[in-house]
C-alpha cells in the first residue's frame, strides 16, 4: 500500500480484508498503520501479518513479506508534501518485476538516486501526466524501460470523458494501460 488518502487505501476495509484472509500479508506505510489499527476489530489477530515502514523521505527499506522481494522508496507526496508519507515500491512476483510510484511528486533526480533503472521493469504504474512531461517520459521510457505502462488518476469525473481523455494520451503511448473504475481484469504475458 502506497498512501493513506482515500483512493489508495481505506483503513476499514484493509481491517475486514485482514481479518478474513489469514494468509494476507500487508506492507504499509506507518501512518497508514495507525489508521488500520483503530480501524480493526481484532488488531491483535492481523498485527503480525502488517508490516509498518516509518522511512524517512529519500529512505528506502528492503523485505520480503512471504518470500516477495519488495524495495519501498519514501518519496515526497505529489504537492512536495509530507504527508501523508508516499512510498513508492519495486516488487518481483512469479518472474515479473512491477514498479508503483504511489502518489510521488514525479521527480526523476530521486528515482536515480534510489537506483530505479537497474533492473528491467515488466510494468509500470505511474501517473498519467507521467509519460508526457519530457523529463518523466525521458526516464520511464529510457531508464525504467517497461514491457508495460498502467496509468492512474487519469482526470475524468464522468464516464463520458474517458474516451476522449484516453485518446488524449493514447496519441503518445498507443498500447499503454488506462486504470479506470469499473475496468475488467488485465492479465500480462510475456
Amino acid at each position: 500500500m502506497t498512501h493513506n488518502h482515500p483512493d489508495h487505501f481505506a483503513a476499514p476495509l484493509a481491517a475486514r480484508y485482514l481479518e478474513a484472509n489469514p494468509g494476507v500479508v500487508l506492507l504499509a506505510p506507518a501512518d497508514a498503520v495507525a489508521e488500520l489499527r483503530k480501524a480493526s476489530a481484532d488488531w491483535a489477530k492481523i498485527a503480525p501479518r502488517v508490516i509498518s515502514l516509518d522511512l524517512g523521505v529519500g529512505k528506502e527499506d528492503q523485505e520480503a513479506p512471504e518470500r516477495i522481494p519488495l524495495a519501498a522508496y519514501r518519496t515526497l507526496h505529489s504537492g512536495d508534501r509530507e504527508s501523508p508519507m508516499n512510498l513508492m515500491y519495486a516488487v518481483e512476483v512469479n518472474g515479473w518485476r512491477v514498479f508503483h510510484e504511489g502518489d510521488s511528486n514525479g521527480k526523476v533526480d530521486e528515482y536515480r538516486r534510489f537506483g530505479l533503472g537497474k533492473s528491467p521493469v515488466d510494468l509500470a504504474l505511474v501517473h498519467f501526466w507521467f509519460p508526457l512531461r519530457p523529463e518523466q517520459a525521458e526516464f520511464l521510457q529510457g531508464v525504467l524501460a517497461p514491457g508495460h505502462v498502467a496509468l492512474m488518476h487519469l482526470p475524468v469525473r464522468l464516464e463520458s470523458d474517458a474516451p476522449g481523455k484516453i485518446d488524449q494520451v493514447r496519441r503518445y503511448y498507443w498500447d499503454i494501460v488506462l486504470l479506470l473504475p469499473g475496468m475488467p481484469e488485465m492479465v500480462f504475458r510475456e
